[in-house]
């Protein structure tokens, strides 16, 4: 009867103790700290074919492709640097693990205007290469006792490659083949009843690769003490995004095949980062860092490279992009130079 009583007790004892620590602030200090970083990420990019023919459609969709990225292993290197007054600056960058499998894609078509999607492939995938780069710029607005404003201004990028091996798929009949247009289903059978060449499944069929550039706004939130730190970063701006499709069945002569090269301007991209972590007395940094990011779907345009003459063609509102990723960091740091405001350096 009396258990949840002292669990109480010793929580709250605690969490008092925690709160002493963050409460016995620091002051500012200026330098450099660099370290090591250590990530785990998981996360989705969808890459969006949209039906511009004008025929009537159960949705915008002529296709989607989800590309995994579950998990990805990333290293980094962290560092901040301060001016011992108001301004400061963080650079992060990661690379991921290359080679490694990082989950599947499946691949959705609507071919009819009458059905559900009529052509799915499965397939396994690797990761070419990844990268993540945060530069961020950030002045100090409010600072009283432990708890510091600061805002901001900063950019990001999310580049990401990979290259499918086919697995499975569930096609349909199509009186037309070669067309690529939503339509009425033909009379009779023929609705999801056989598959691509089974003399593909193993094969690479599509290398896509994908970057994002955002130009974001910035707030955190600091609760600084002499040992214990906690904090909270939010950012959100418009987004860039490119990327390079390319299918390489699509003809079976060789290894021709067909690139589509999508780009798009959107809004918004929405990145949002926790962490704790405590400092030691040498200058040693340890922190736990939570992070999500989101791109709201945008829609651009498509260049089409013909793969037997070469030649381009654009077709307008057609591609598009959206995007979903959280990760965990553990991140080490040590200043490599501190002063107080008003120090010289010897």
């Amino acid at each position: 009867m009396h258990r949840p009583r002292r669990f109480a007790a010793l929580f709250l004892s605690i969490l008092g103790l925690g709160t002493a620590q963050v409460a016995n602030a620091a002051a500012p200090e200026r330098g450099w700290t660099l370290g090591p970083s250590l990530s785990t990420h998981w996360g989705t990019a969808y890459e969006i074919v949209y039906d511009t023919s004008g025929v009537p459609n159960q949705n915008d969709y002529l296709s989607l492709l989800t590309w995994d990225l579950k998990p990805v292993v990333t290293l980094g290197l962290d560092s901040r640097w301060e001016s011992g007054r108001r301004l400061g600056m963080d650079v992060n960058l990661q690379a991921a693990v290359p080679g490694l499998p990082v989950g599947e894609m499946n691949d959705w078509d609507w071919f009819y205007t009458d059905r559900d999607w009529s052509h799915w492939s499965l397939s396994d995938v690797n990761l070419r290469w990844g990268f993540i780069l945060d530069v961020n710029q950030d002045w100090r607005t409010v600072r009283t006792g432990p708890f510091t404003l600061r805002l901001g201004l900063g950019y990001h990028l999310d580049w990401w490659a990979w290259r499918d091996t086919i697995r499975d798929s569930v096609y349909s009949d199509l009186n037309q083949p070669d067309s690529y247009y939503p339509g009425p289903f033909p009379a009779g059978d023929g609705f999801r009843d056989t598959e691509m060449n089974p003399a593909n499944y193993g094969k690479n069929g599509i290398d896509y690769r994908v970057a994002y550039h955002s130009l974001l706004a910035l707030l955190a939130v600091d609760l600084q003490g002499e040992r214990l730190f906690a904090g909270f970063t939010g950012r959100i701006g418009p987004t860039a995004a490119f990327s390079l499709d390319y299918h390489k069945l699509r003809y079976d002569i060789g290894p021709l095949g067909v690139k589509f090269y999508d780009s798009a301007l959107g809004f918004p991209w929405v990145d949002l980062a926790l962490e704790a972590g405590f400092r030691s007395t040498d200058g040693f940094t340890l922190r736990l860092r939570g992070e999500y990011a989101w791109l709201a779907e945008i829609r651009g345009n498509t260049v089409i490279v013909d793969p037997f003459t070469g030649d381009r063609s654009i077709s307008v509102d057609s591609g598009g992009f959206s995007y979903r990723r959280i990760g965990v960091s553990l991140l080490g740091t040590w200043n490599l130079e501190t002063r107080r405001p008003g120090e010289r350096s010897s």
